[in-house]
């Protein structure tokens, strides 16, 4: 006689990714004996390969990697992202699977690192994705400032065709310069008003700013002071009038970082404005003071914020 038997199951754990592997099972009695074979194939995604978001918060050390996970019959439980450049240590970073973010340290600033992530169950870890990032590198300076004559002008004294000459150390965001500019390529403008003012004998130098700019909404610029009271005058009787140069023209170099004033027409000796002195300046220092709206390519302002030419004759 024969007796009908129990169902048993068994759960087999550690399985391959996307393998097919056979099961054999058998019953033995007194008298006789069974056994009987089956195939499964195990999941293709046990642990989905993570969906990479933008990395943010980069500052000159780190930088947060973001990502969500893609859906799979199973979750991943921690994530751990792995930044390598080639001679820069190593750095990684953990996090829960519902923190969807974790922080990477220890950088190296203006360094392209390669960045992958993986998820992990148990003894399942998924495919990588990957990323870069690239921390901060230090802050944009002016590594040169200069204020030339034009070409057959008179030295050491303001004239249309003299020229403000500024170099970076790194890009320059142009938009933050003037707004109506775009942050890609060479830009230029020629409608920008540059003002001198001061007074003779002040103690006051006279100071060089961008006071009006037509095609830009708002503009960043800041002032040069001249290192000297002497190269406007003002109108008999009137203290402090301008002397300007309308119609001047700004260009900004996006490959060699410069930036490059030229002096349009002189606008003088009128009810509103002053003179240009007609005696040439020997010597003076210029510094100019950069507006902190002026931001680089990594939105930092510009540091440091002064930058002064060498004792020389300007203009």
């Amino acid at each position: 006689m024969l007796r009908s038997l129990k169902s048993r199951t068994a759960t087999v754990v550690g399985l391959v990714t996307a393998a097919t592997v056979t099961f054999g099972a058998g019953v033995a009695m007194a008298v006789w004996s069974s056994t009987s074979t089956t195939s499964i194939t195990s999941p293709t995604d046990a642990l989905a390969t993570p969906a990479l978001g933008a990395v943010s918060g980069v500052t000159s050390s780190g930088a947060t990697i973001n990502w969500t996970d893609p859906g799979s019959w199973q979750s991943a439980a921690t994530y751990t992202a792995t930044a390598t450049a080639t001679n820069h240590t190593t750095q990684t970073c953990n996090a829960l699977a519902s923190a969807s973010s974790c922080a990477l340290t220890g950088l190296d600033a203006g360094i392209t690192y390669s960045v992958s992530v993986v998820g992990q169950l148990n003894n399942w870890v998924s495919a990588a994705a990957t990323t870069t990032a690239t921390p901060i590198s230090a802050s944009t300076s002016v590594s040169a400032l200069s204020i030339t004559n034009k070409t057959g002008g008179a030295p050491g004294k303001m004239e249309s065709g003299d020229k403000v000459n500024i170099t970076f150390s790194g890009a320059v965001k142009a938009s933050t310069v003037c707004s109506g500019w775009t942050d890609t390529g060479n830009q230029t403008s020629n409608t920008a008003t540059v003002r001198v003012v001061g007074t003779p004998g002040d103690s006051d130098d006279d100071a060089l700013t961008i006071n009006a700019w037509s095609g830009c909404t708002t503009f960043h610029f800041g002032s040069i002071d001249l290192g000297s009271a002497s190269y406007q005058l003002s109108s008999t009787g009137t203290s402090n009038k301008p002397v300007e140069f309308t119609s001047s023209t700004v260009a900004y170099d996006a490959t060699a970082h410069s930036l490059t004033i030229t002096l349009g027409t002189a606008v003088t000796n009128d009810s509103s404005h002053g003179l240009i002195n007609s005696s040439a300046v020997a010597s003076s220092t210029a510094t100019w003071t950069v507006d902190a709206g002026i931001k680089d390519a990594n939105n930092a302002s510009i540091s440091p914020a002064t930058k002064a030419t060498a004792n020389v004759q300007q203009f």
